[in-house]
């Protein structure tokens, strides 16, 4: 990966972070977007620096599912968003960067059969789902060369809580106040929960292969709910309480992802399992 050189659009989130610190020990040029916005200038146009990047990965959203389901101008405006910005990439004729777009394996999928694989109908299954689905599908018609991600349950340190997502994160930012976990929906229901190292991982490798792929980038496995509070309570050894709600109208009932393709066409595959990366959480909290 001598000389590649690679810009990050969300620097400074989760996963755009925790992908910072990788790359910048493999990479000779990481060039750093700290939002989605920080790449226009004082007049409003896009900075043509940008463009001297082989990669440009976009790990950078103002919308989750929560907020895609309540507030529909969110929506619109990310969608706009994007499509300017593929539209300015495009445009420059003579330069021509990949585009990594993260887009989601848990709510792009449309079907209740999982596991999912890349072939399954991929319409959405929430309207955030839906926005990513119409994200890909404005990457796919521009003719760029992209990789797209659709990447299960994310979770690890430094992920944020208080946005109605990200069920480990929220958990442990409820136990450590002392305050009940609330679960929506029913224990059996189970989700595909992938460590943030595993993805940038995964992006690394996927930087040195050929473009033009779609592809899931999960742990491939499905753990239910009532899993996932057995591992909280034999790893806290201390009570907590459960409250229990109806499931939210952006919850779906079961997926997990086919991760087949990925694991065929890179060396990568999932090294953290679930117990050993909320274990690392708690111990830092």
């Amino acid at each position: 990966m001598a000389g590649a050189e690679v810009s990050i659009i969300g620097s400074k989130g989760f996963i755009g972070s925790s992908l910072v610190a990788f790359l910048q020990n493999d990479l000779n040029k990481v060039q750093l977007f700290e939002s989605r916005n920080s790449y226009i200038d004082d007049f409003g146009q896009f900075k043509e620096n940008i463009l001297d990047s082989e990669t440009i990965v976009w790990c950078a959203s103002k919308v989750n599912p929560i907020s895609a389901q309540n507030n529909s101008k969110l929506v619109e405006d990310e969608i706009d968003f994007w499509k300017n910005f593929i539209k300015f990439i495009s445009g420059n004729s003579g330069k021509s960067p990949e585009i990594i777009f993260l887009s989601t394996g848990g709510c792009i999928y449309s079907g209740n059969n999982p596991p999912f694989g890349e072939d399954a109908e991929a319409k959405g299954s929430n309207t955030y789902g839906k926005m990513k689905s119409d994200m890909e599908n404005i990457l796919l018609d521009s003719g760029l060369r992209y990789k797209i991600l659709r990447v299960a349950n994310v979770y690890g340190l430094g992920q944020p809580s208080g946005r109605g997502q990200g069920v480990v994160a929220e958990w442990i930012n409820r136990i450590k106040n002392s305050e009940p976990i609330e679960i929506f929906g029913n224990l059996e229901n189970s989700r595909d929960f992938l460590h943030v190292q595993d993805l940038v991982l995964a992006i690394s490798e996927l930087i040195k292969i050929s473009s033009n792929q779609i592809l899931n980038i999960g742990s491939g496995k499905a753990t239910k709910l009532y899993e996932l509070l057995e591992i909280f309570k034999n790893l806290m050894g201390t009570e907590f309480k459960v409250i229990y709600s109806d499931a939210r109208n952006t919850d779906r009932n079961d997926y997990w992802l086919e991760i087949s393709k990925m694991k065929k066409l890179t060396k990568w595959q999932p090294k953290i399992n679930l117990e050993s990366g909320i274990s690392e959480i708690l111990n830092s909290v």
